[in-house]
């Protein structure tokens, strides 16, 4: 699958917003330089995004995140990836749709040991 033909390198400064809450989300981020802080309403601790981090995936997925923040904790290099060039591609393999079902499932199983 050729999704490095789809994803736009982009540089954004210290301070620029990636995502604000309750606005729909359209891209995947990957962070190549810098830090990506994700701020929730009612968390204990923001989620920090180092370099190859994917980072907050489920407010792409989902298409609306109406607790978190993302922003650029510092001046950063991002890769990005318009959601909808990447639903194209999973309709068009299924090896992508796996590998997507299985991040989700480790995921989920990570949080609910940290849960526990």
């Amino acid at each position: 699958v050729e999704l490095a033909a789809m994803v736009e390198e982009v540089e954004h400064p210290a301070g620029h917003i990636l995502h604000l809450a309750g606005a729909p989300s359209d891209s995947f981020w990957v962070v190549c330089r810098g830090s990506i802080r994700q701020v929730r309403r009612g968390a204990a601790w923001p989620s920090e995004f180092r370099p190859v981090s994917l980072v907050a995936p489920f407010a792409a997925l989902s298409g609306n995140d109406e607790r978190s923040e993302i922003y650029c904790s510092e001046p950063s290099t991002l890769l990005r990836l318009k959601k909808s060039d990447f639903f194209d591609a999973m309709e068009d393999h299924m090896d992508v749709t796996r590998a997507l079902m299985s991040f989700a499932a480790g995921e989920r199983e990570r949080v609910q040991k940290i849960l526990a």
